[in-house]
């Protein structure tokens, strides 16, 4: 579970900026709101299942999102991807005061009860400093040290970090093991060390999605729909709430289809050959509004209707494993009503059993109501000079 995000000197964001999902001590108007849209975290703190973030256009609603893009690619590539901090990284570059200076990332969440704070400093050539505590929760509630790094100098706390010994002869200075350009972390999870892939595997739990889609988004979708069953008839069930009058979905080889659908899909033209085609059901009726046929057609409907399908098998796996998902432009080609659905599953508790978090950056108004989220569920971003 994320407690906090910050990020400093990156793209247009100069000084360090921090989004908080700690819920604040505010009531609501409604008091079933406080009660599904926060969850008891530990005993002194409850956190948001959910945030939104507002503002004007070139504030920096995107680059926050690019900032958790960039931490969560840069811990999960950094050892393989020698390129990653040059790929991603990039400085607030109008100020003389910043240009030469390594951006700055840090996160805080919970992992089997204990909390956690990683983050890390670098530019597009070397990790300058990177960090690893943790806070047990119990009545001193201190926090201390795993491990420190400045550059290639390391500080290992041994009692945290039990399994470290194995690894103890490898960090030098001359050993090309633990890179300049790589993370400490990631190269600990790379060789197996417990708590490192432990964390990994909760930051491959979160994801960031963009509200545009593309290719690679539509084709997960087509693995995991035609694979799951459960996740294909809640695919549907979002798309007919909709109004989409899909009766069904089914993800074919292109192999696979027969003569009626095939010419229904090339007078459509929808689909590059090659593709697996997502074939949509529909009644077909008589002037008296009775059902005489059913209608095959390749996913054709509106730009809504592929976005939800898109969307869902990852808004599906987040809420069971439990993760956060980050969406940009959460709105785009939404309608309001899905959108709203989508913000409900994870503020109810009984479709987010696992306390998944969502956090959309979005322009739609109609979320911005005592119904949906609590005062402290809404940020606004705007940009000084």
């Amino acid at each position: 579970m994320i407690i906090e995000f910050s990020v400093g000197n990156f793209r247009s964001i100069k000084d360090t900026q921090t989004i908080s999902f700690v819920a604040t001590p505010i009531v609501s108007k409604y008091k079933e709101v406080d009660e599904s849209n926060t969850f008891q975290a530990t005993e002194k703190m409850r956190l948001l299942r959910s945030l939104a973030i507002y503002g004007a256009n070139a504030s920096g609603k995107s680059n926050f999102i690019s900032a958790l893009t960039t931490f969560l690619n840069v811990v999960q590539k950094s050892v393989k991807n020698e390129g990653v901090l040059a790929q991603f990284i990039m400085p607030f570059l109008l100020s003389d005061d910043t240009i030469n200076e390594p951006s700055f990332f840090e996160i805080v969440f919970i992992l089997e009860n204990t909390t956690y704070r990683y983050g890390f400093e670098v530019t597009i050539t070397e990790v300058v400093s990177e960090w690893l505590f943790s806070k047990q929760h119990d009545k001193t509630n201190r926090e201390s040290f795993i491990f420190t790094r400045e550059k290639q100098e390391f500080e290992i706390n041994e009692k945290s970090l039990k399994s470290i010994r194995k690894f103890k002869n490898l960090i030098s200075n001359d050993n090309p093991v633990f890179r300049k350009n790589s993370l400490f972390l990631t190269t600990l999870a790379a060789f197996n060390e417990d708590l490192s892939k432990n964390i990994l595997h909760y930051f491959g739990l979160c994801g960031t999605l963009t509200g545009l889609g593309d290719r690679f988004l539509r084709q997960t979708a087509d693995e995991i729909i035609s694979k799951n069953e459960i996740v294909k008839g809640e695919v549907l069930r979002m798309l007919q709430e909709s109004d989409t009058n899909i009766v069904d979905i089914k993800v074919n080889e292109p192999s696979e289809l027969d003569w009626d659908v095939e010419r229904a899909i090339n007078y459509n033209n929808m689909v590059q050959a090659g593709d697996k085609k997502i074939i949509t059901t529909y009644h077909k009726r008589n002037g008296k509004n009775d059902e005489i046929a059913m209608l095959y057609l390749d996913l054709h409907g509106s730009e809504g209707t592929k976005r939800m399908y898109e969307m869902y098998p990852y808004i599906s796996l987040t809420l069971k494993h439990g993760g956060a998902m980050i969406v940009d432009e959460f709105d785009a080609r939404l309608h309001p009503r899905l959108s709203k659905k989508i913000i409900e599953l994870f503020n109810n508790p009984k479709t987010n059993p696992k306390n998944a978090q969502i956090l959309v950056v979005t322009h739609d108004t109609n979320l911005l109501n005592a119904r949906t989220f609590r005062r402290d569920q809404i940020l606004f971003v705007e940009k000084n000079k």
